[in-house]
């Protein structure tokens, strides 16, 4: 945004050097402020909002590891690393 208004003062400059933009100058520093501070307050609201859908899919997740538990701890066999009498699963 800055590059553009240094361009378009440029650019009168040359067309009427008593061109004054000061005015200008004076819009750019505000908007750049205001669009900083509204770029700070989206990312604080797109962190919240991911903590939130984080939170509504643990319970889906949680249940399909559920049945995935249960699965491994029903194999048996001969590739089958662990003693199952040792294994104790424990559901949150």
């Amino acid at each position: 945004m800055t590059a553009f208004h240094t361009d378009i003062a440029s650019q009168a400059s040359e067309i009427d050097p008593l061109v004054d933009l000061s005015t200008l100058k004076q819009q750019v520093d505000v908007n750049g402020s205001i669009l900083q501070d509204a770029a700070v307050a989206a990312e604080r609201t797109l962190k919240r909002d991911q903590r939130d859908i984080n939170r509504a899919f643990a319970p889906a997740i949680q249940m399909a590891m559920v049945v995935a538990y249960d699965k491994c701890f029903a194999e048996r066999g001969k590739f089958c690393q662990r003693p199952t009498h040792k294994l104790r699963l424990t559901y949150y």
